[in-house]
């Protein structure tokens, strides 16, 4: 324990504070569209599509995640493309996410899918999230440990030199 005036404190409680609040900054995401929906193919073909508008309102990076719940069965075909009015941004195939840079604006997310052909009905999950935020540190979690645990066997150096 380091004692400064009448404040204890204990390495392994600061070093545990500064890595859960950088994870947690590292990890934070916005989520600005989620949908979740059970759908059933068209009679004969058994294929379906879907096309939604989403604003988005900061230029950034995003991600987009599909995902094929497998309920009641898997999709024989699933995918998704986000795309501008001019330009695609990406586009995956059944389950997986990929992330993408764009400019605040009206973006369209068109989904097509196949249901398995004997049940005709299958789930899916769509989620966009923001990747980009201005509050969190621009020093790499590695440095910043660096950073700290220099800086606190400075004090506890200086410490014991006044004693």
């Amino acid at each position: 324990m380091i004692k400064t005036n009448t404040i204890f404190v204990s390495w392994k409680y600061l070093l545990t504070l500064v890595l859960l609040v950088s994870t947690h900054i590292a990890q934070a995401n916005t989520v600005i569209y989620e949908d979740a929906s059970l759908v059933s193919g068209n009679d004969e073909t058994h294929i379906g599509y879907l096309n939604k508008s989403v604003n988005f309102n900061q230029a950034g990076t995003y991600q987009a995640t599909l995902s094929d719940f497998d309920f009641p069965s898997s999709f024989d075909m699933l995918g998704l493309t986000v795309t501008s009015s001019t330009e695609k941004m990406g586009q995956i195939w059944n389950s997986g996410s990929f992330n993408f840079n764009a400019d605040a604006g009206k973006y369209f997310l068109g989904l097509v899918y196949k249901t398995d052909e004997t049940l005709n009905v299958g789930m899916y999950g769509i989620k966009l999230s923001y990747l980009d935020h201005p509050g969190a540190s621009a020093v790499p979690l590695p440095s910043a440990l660096w950073l700290m645990l220099t800086g606190v066997m400075a004090i506890a150096g200086y410490r014991r030199k006044m004693s």
